[in-house]
């Protein structure tokens, strides 16, 4: 026959049993959870790497344009060397000018400026295509 005591103590038992495995299944779906988080971490991390690698590979080859563009305007500028507050062209053994300082620096074209006066501050020097106006206090252009 069973003893009402020993009943209650095996019960205590499995539910003991029962609840030890529920906890370790509810500290293995935490450890599960966890590992899913950290695989789906390492993923994002992996992605990011990727991207910063494409990003550097990017930077690389902009460097690459940027130096053929320096390259292609040194042929296409061939001498144009700045000396305050004109552009000269540096031919052979000639140097002409002087050129308009904007219209190199913005759009490329090498504007010879044109001579207005001698005045007591400089000569006076104009650019005919964009009217930009030039003093040079050197005295070092030869006014023609």
């Amino acid at each position: 026959m069973f003893e009402p005591i020993a009943l209650l103590t095996n019960t205590l038992a499995v539910l003991k049993t029962a609840f030890e495995t529920v906890s370790t299944l509810k500290d293995a779906d935490k450890d599960f959870v966890e590992a899913n988080y950290k695989v789906q971490l390492a993923e994002v991390f992996i992605k990011i790497a990727n991207t910063m690698a494409g990003f550097a590979e990017l930077r690389k080859a902009l460097d690459a344009k940027d130096e053929e563009i320096k390259k292609l305007r040194e042929k296409v500028n061939g001498g144009v060397f700045w000396s305050e507050p004109f552009y000269w062209k540096k031919e052979s053994e000639t140097t002409t000018g002087p050129f308009c300082q904007r219209c190199w620096d913005k759009d490329d074209r090498l504007m010879r400026v044109k001579f207005v006066g001698k005045y007591s501050a400089g000569d006076s020097w104009q650019c005919p295509d964009c009217r930009q106006s030039f003093w040079d206090r050197t005295g070092r252009v030869q006014s023609r």
